[in-house]
């Protein structure tokens, strides 16, 4: 499967989301094939929503090519606006996933994302982490924030597991002589992983 979408729609526009699904008003919903392009049926289009997520899919019928692009909602921790997510491919080829912030919220600083979840890795028991600090791409009427989408993060969210998204990012605890362990703060929102299991395998299996 290659997930796609063009850059140029995505920074231009916000992703909104309604009951798990993109808004029809959103261009971030616009499918990333041109349907005029092809002959009538030799493009099929289909829909999934698991738990949190949506994955908007497009075939080229003929020869099995796909086109997916996963959504969801982010939800904030009850005192911000939601922000929303999409996952698919830049226009390089590259997987990615681009968070969209209110731009009151974000104020185009940096933010930093975590997940961690214990699993087993070839017979092993390991904590699987991930972090990343993303600078904002783009601000009109979101805050838009890209980067390369990790194995290490979809595994988590494989796992049902959320990720944590802090807005500013966090800042590195400082060293001190005496170890002490420090209480992090609340992240501002959460990619939930509820959901994105089904949705992704939804989007890759037999029609």
């Amino acid at each position: 499967m290659r997930w796609r979408f063009d850059l140029k729609t995505v920074v231009a526009a916000a992703i909104l989301m309604s009951g798990g699904v993109a808004s029809a008003q959103s261009p971030i919903a616009t499918p990333a094939l041109d349907e005029s392009l092809f002959k009538e049926g030799a493009v099929q289009a289909k829909q999934f929503s698991s738990g949190r997520w949506h994955a908007n899919c497009q075939e080229i019928v003929k020869v099995k090519k796909r086109i997916c692009n996963l959504l969801a909602e982010m939800p904030g921790n009850g005192t911000v606006p939601n922000g929303s997510i999409l996952i698919a491919t830049t226009d390089n080829g590259v997987p990615a996933m681009m968070l969209a912030i209110p731009p009151e919220v974000s104020l185009q600083r940096s933010i930093s994302l975590k997940a961690s979840n214990i699993g087993k890795v070839d017979g092993q028991v390991v904590k699987i982490e991930y972090s990343t600090v993303a600078s904002v791409t783009q601000c009109d009427s979101s805050c838009k924030y890209m980067f390369p989408l990790d194995p290490r993060l979809i595994y988590v969210l494989n796992a049902g597991e959320d990720a944590a998204v802090f807005v500013p990012a966090e800042e590195a605890a400082p060293k001190t002589a005496k170890k002490k362990v420090q209480q992090e703060e609340k992240p501002l929102y959460t990619i939930p992983g509820e959901g994105f299991a089904a949705a992704l395998k939804a989007s890759t299996q037999g029609w």
